[in-house]
């Protein structure tokens, strides 16, 4: 039975046979620990396959993610490997022209600083603005997750750098991180009526810490666009520069994986695709995870 065969199994059961709740945290205590089941499931598939190590010290939402991507990547048909030297990525496999590509997955948390948590998307109407503006509706802003998000990636990098020093991985092989962001936008208010699909859509944040904008973007209702703001994210009064993915960035990674995938929401089979983000710096090797969607380079403008 595939993974998905048994997800569809627990859901099945999730949906005939209900226990009664009498609020909404028995109702994402049901849900996560039918999630259990399925994660237990892949890690019994991750074991044989010999991709499967003790997440011991690690919290249980990392230990999912973690789970969950080296399943993902098996159940696509890699021949997925996993490295037991401690300073090495993840997961990795070899193309069929000998290229090794990594996979590190990493699971932020939305931080422990009180002023820096993201707290939602904040919404003005444009005829509220202080200042005079071009844009009629409204403007949308994301930049404390995009903080988060550049945090860890700032944190990956120099993990990057150590794998090179520690020779766990060859200047010339490729690396992707996978990124999971539910833990950082949980927060995050989604807002129906003018946006059909809610203006915050799935993965903006992400995009905003790798292409150096600010979190901010602006919906212009004649056009039906959207137009980043390209300013620089601040924090503490100083510009973080952000542009990993950027052109003249010599960033080490290859590629993002991104999902707001997480323990309560995986079993009802929600909308929680895997996105893949290539850098264009760099070769894009996102033929290789077929069940993600590449929405390449989204704003090369930048």
């Amino acid at each position: 039975m595939t993974i998905e065969e048994f997800r569809r199994k627990i859901y099945k059961e999730t949906q005939e046979n209900p226990p009664k709740f009498n609020n909404k945290i028995q109702i994402n205590e049901y849900l996560y620990n039918q999630t259990q089941k399925i994660v237990k499931y892949m890690e019994q598939m991750n074991v044989a396959a010999g991709i499967y190590e003790d997440s011991a010290n690690k919290d249980e939402h990392s230990h999912f993610w973690e789970v969950l991507v080296g399943n993902t990547l098996l159940q696509s048909g890699l021949n997925i490997k996993r490295d037991t030297r401690e300073a090495a990525p993840d997961y990795f496999f070899e193309t069929e022209n000998g290229i090794k590509i990594h996979i590190e997955a990493k699971a932020p948390t939305e931080g422990i600083i009180k002023e820096l948590k993201p707290k939602g998307i904040h919404i003005v109407n444009g005829n509220e603005l202080e200042e005079e503006s071009d844009f009629e509706d409204c403007i949308i802003t994301s930049d404390k997750c995009a903080l988060r998000f550049t945090s860890t990636l700032n944190e990956t990098i120099k993990q990057i750098n150590g794998f090179y020093s520690k020779q766990t991985v060859n200047i010339k092989d490729k690396i992707v991180i996978a990124i999971n962001g539910s833990s950082v936008v949980k927060n995050q208010e989604i807002h129906e009526g003018d946006f059909p699909q809610g203006p915050m859509y799935y993965g903006f944040s992400i995009i905003c810490a790798l292409f150096g904008l600010n979190g901010q973007q602006y919906y212009l209702p004649n056009e039906h666009l959207l137009v980043y703001d390209e300013k620089c994210l601040i924090k503490n009064d100083i510009e973080i520069q952000n542009r990993y993915f950027c052109d003249g960035n010599n960033t080490p990674i290859d590629g993002i994986i991104y999902s707001n995938v997480n323990e309560r929401n995986y079993v009802m089979n929600y909308e929680k695709p895997f996105l893949f983000i290539p850098n264009p710096n760099r070769e894009d090797i996102g033929n290789y995870f077929q069940f993600c969607k590449n929405i390449g380079y989204p704003i090369r403008h930048v």
